[in-house]
């Protein structure tokens, strides 16, 4: 049952993208490198979660779209498809989204996102492709950069000219902290060409309330009268007592002042889990509300957030919907005429395990180490502490388990047969464990 907020119409975050008839564009283009950056460090990587017992790992491998097929009265006419891959550090490595042809009964690729992270496993790259003439193109990229507290300092943003086949300078984006490293200013910068240089151009601000957002506004900068001109702000609204975002409102600067033109309304189980979203939306160039979009989750509560690996892009600063394994998203807009929501699509999320079993069990005392690394044909592991009767396991990239043996310290292990390629091995022993990484080539 959904927890009745005052003037909530009820609601998640919406899936607006569209791909038109035409070419497609990459959408991706639009996020901010600082959302970026903290979408892709706060998703749910569950090796760091707190667990009470062992769990298998489900990752989120596709999220398909589907429209309405009349044939057969149901929702599975494909329509959209997005799909992600994982590095053996739990991090998302690629993403892939494609488009149905009905006429060729194939999956049409479109786009495609790959991500690089530095040794502190914080984002350091990140490229978009667009498939194009049965072959990926480069589209654009960043890079970031941290300062002293690892937090993000700077982004370059650069696009790729295929003609002239070089990548050039775009965007740069610089970082404003308070004392306690609380996000306060974003500065934008566009490259000029000609002359040759960064020119400053827009900045957002962050107020906050009680530790959580309040404010967002973006103003851009007038070279001229060299002062700063309001252009967007969103107003975050809370609930008494639990603080859980009901109400974000959008505006945009109008005849020097603030014109409402989105309201978004946030739902919330009995449990305080976020279950489900509405946005409605008007032209300032139209009188009343023009459009209201609604959207209904369906959660698996048997499976905690703590056994999946999820790689959602979304705003930091509204309500989670990771708690659980989200199943099914139902879209809906209403109709004007009759008052009435209508369904117009349907979302179903697709997992699968990756075999590991994500364990509480504390670390092994001492350094195990295997040598040699990387290795060809043998390979053997050392420990302080004896690890007679320890169990070994051996994953691949994917998350396959490839290899489960009982192990002695200093015992030689055949390994001729893998593939060439990154592992990570787990050695298991009186409920410890100890883990790295191995190199076969």
């Amino acid at each position: 049952m959904n927890k009745r907020i005052p003037t909530l119409l009820a609601g998640t975050m919406l899936s607006l993208a569209v791909c038109g008839q035409g070419a497609f564009t990459n959408n991706s283009a639009k996020i901010s490198p600082r959302e970026r950056v903290t979408s892709i460090e706060g998703f749910n990587k569950p090796a760091q979660a707190d667990r009470q017992q062992d769990e298998e790992l489900q990752k989120l491998d596709s999220i398909i779209e589907y429209n309405f097929n009349e044939r057969d009265n149901t929702w599975d006419e494909k329509f959209r498809k997005e799909h992600y891959q994982y590095n053996i550090d739990f991090q998302l490595n690629q993403y892939v989204l494609s488009s149905w042809s009905a006429g060729q009964n194939q999956w049409d690729k479109l786009m495609k996102e790959s991500f690089v992270y530095n040794p502190d496993g914080k984002l350091s790259g990140y490229q978009s492709y667009i498939f194009s003439d049965a072959n990926w193109k480069n589209d654009l990229k960043e890079e970031y950069s941290y300062d002293i507290r690892n937090q993000l300092k700077q982004s370059l943003r650069y696009v790729y000219k295929q003609q002239a086949e070089e990548w050039l300078f775009a965007e740069k984006w610089r970082y404003h902290y308070s004392d306690e490293g609380v996000a306060l200013v974003d500065s934008l910068f566009w490259y000029q060409e000609t002359s040759q240089e960064w020119v400053l151009k827009e900045k957002i601000e962050y107020e906050y309330i009680n530790d959580k957002i309040h404010y967002v506004t973006r103003s851009k900068w007038d070279k001229e009268n060299l002062q700063w001109i309001p252009s967007e702000e969103k107003w975050y609204l809370y609930t008494y007592g639990e603080w859980l975002l009901y109400l974000v409102s959008g505006s945009k600067w109008n005849n020097n002042d603030w014109e409402l033109v989105t309201r978004e309304y946030y739902g919330y189980d009995d449990d305080n889990n976020f279950d489900n979203y509405s946005i409605v939306s008007r032209d300032l160039n139209a009188e009343g509300w023009d459009s209201l979009l609604k959207e209904r989750l369906t959660f698996d509560y048997q499976v905690s957030k703590d056994a999946l690996l999820l790689p959602y892009f979304q705003d930091r600063h509204i309500p989670s919907f990771d708690h659980h394994k989200l199943i099914t998203k139902k879209l809906f807009d209403l109709n004007f005429d009759t008052r009435e929501d209508e369904q117009y699509r349907e979302v179903k999320y697709y997992y699968s395990s990756s075999n590991l079993i994500l364990s509480s069990k504390k670390t092994l005392e001492g350094n195990a180490k295997v040598y040699p690394n990387p290795a060809s044909n043998y390979i053997t592991f050392i420990n302080p502490a004896s690890l007679e009767g320890g169990l070994l396991e051996i994953w691949d990239s994917s998350g396959t388990l490839v290899l489960k043996t009982e192990m002695r310290n200093e015992e030689q292990l055949d390994i001729s047969t893998l593939p060439f390629g990154l592992y990570i091995y787990h050695i298991v022993f009186n409920n410890k464990v100890a883990s790295g990484k191995l190199m076969v080539h």
